[in-house]
């Protein structure tokens, strides 16, 4: 494809745009959100020179790409009532009640009332938001791992729950341990279960190589749409 110096090719399916521009050396970049490669080049440089230039930068591109894929959008989060908070992919509103009793979180409708003791500070109130969000992550997680074990042919040593800024999940493949990203408790559980594969397949597979995505191929063939619809979810900090 051409368009007025410009050129698209393939590396391995994925496109790359090729610009021609009075410049000596080429000069590669991944651009955000959606990894597009985009590749500058001297005037005259031959195509197959091209390519071979972006085959040598494969990894690096992978890597990067991937890197922005699973990058998250921050979004401040203000405890208020009258707020939206997304809960499995479903927006609610927030609404303060508050009395001599238990402190704790309930669903009415479309409303989700936090229960505080009267005059508690804002900061309070959105711990007891926080805490009653991670016990639903861990709950969803717990059923997840009970299905998705055995599938896997594997045993997980841990998962825990934490704010993290720049990942939905990690994973320490030696020691068989999950680190989720609380915000995940925002997104559908379709997406929660793919993160958590996600992660399962590095203790099978370290790295992110064409053997790891065949091993999350295998159990999710829909991870490519997943990974894609997470980018919509950014994590309120609550």
């Amino acid at each position: 494809m051409k368009k007025r110096g410009r050129q698209t090719i393939s590396m391995e399916g994925i496109p790359v745009e090729v610009t021609f521009k009075a410049i000596k050396n080429m000069y590669l970049r991944v651009v955000p959100p959606l990894g597009e490669i985009r590749i500058s080049a001297p005037r005259g440089t031959p195509m197959e020179t091209v390519r071979q230039f972006a085959l040598s930068k494969r990894q690096w591109i992978l890597r990067k790409r991937l890197s922005q894929a699973e990058e998250i959008p921050a979004s401040p989060f203000r405890y208020m009532d009258g707020v939206g908070c997304t809960l499995w992919g479903r927006e609610y509103h927030l609404r303060t009640e508050e009395g001599a009793g238990k402190e704790g979180v309930e669903l009415d409708g479309s409303d989700l009332i936090v229960h505080a003791l009267p005059g508690a500070p804002e900061g309070q109130k959105k711990e007891i938001l926080h805490r009653w969000r991670k016990e639903q992550l861990f709950r969803a997680v717990e059923l997840l791992l009970s299905r998705w074990e055995p599938r896997m042919g594997l045993k997980v040593a841990s998962v825990s729950l934490r704010q993290m800024k720049t990942r939905w999940g990690s994973c320490t493949p030696s020691k068989r341990t999950i680190r989720l990203n609380t915000a995940l408790a925002s997104v559908p559980e379709e997406l929660l279960e793919y993160v958590l594969v996600h992660e399962m397949a590095h203790i099978h597979q370290p790295n992110h190589s064409p053997l790891f995505w065949s091993i999350v191929g295998e159990h999710l063939p829909g991870w490519r749409n997943s990974r894609k619809r997470l980018r919509a979810y950014s994590p309120e900090k609550a």
